[in-house]
């Protein structure tokens, strides 16, 4: 789980965590209520970078949608069940674009994928796709 900063900014501004979420856990008999983001280190052999962003976004949305997530294996076999780059699912060796869609469809949500335009334009788009709640996932390829 990440923590977020403070929502108090620095001259009076306050800060929006619109993609996290409220987790309840047990310790101890003790139920606690923690705010936050999911977050998961990457494996290479299950969950690279793309998998890993997919499985965060996605604790965001389930909540919101009644899904349930799919462990970091299952995103990945999701991806690839229709296109394997290097002929197996695991080890991953990363996902590319088409393969996010996949596992995206695989969860009951419907992908929107977004080419950039301009620095500026980008960052609108992602500013008001994050207002809405729902996280985003960024793919960025150098060129």
């Amino acid at each position: 789980m990440l923590a977020t900063f403070s929502r108090d900014a620095d001259k009076g501004h306050k800060r929006e965590f619109q993609t996290t979420r409220n987790y309840r856990v047990h310790l101890a008999g003790f139920e606690l209520s923690v705010d936050g983001l999911a977050f998961q280190q990457q494996d290479q052999g299950v969950s690279a970078c793309a998998t890993t962003a997919l499985w965060s976004a996605m604790h965001c949305v389930a909540s919101k949608e009644g899904l349930p997530v799919s462990a970091p294996a299952e995103i990945t076999e999701a991806a690839s069940r229709y296109f394997l780059a290097a002929g197996r699912a695991l080890p991953s060796e990363g996902l590319n674009v088409h393969q996010i869609c996949e596992a995206t469809r695989a969860a009951d949500l419907a992908p929107l994928l977004i080419r950039g335009l301009t620095l500026k334009e980008d960052i609108a788009q992602l500013h008001g796709y994050l207002r809405s709640g729902f996280a985003a996932v960024l793919a960025i390829t150098a060129i």
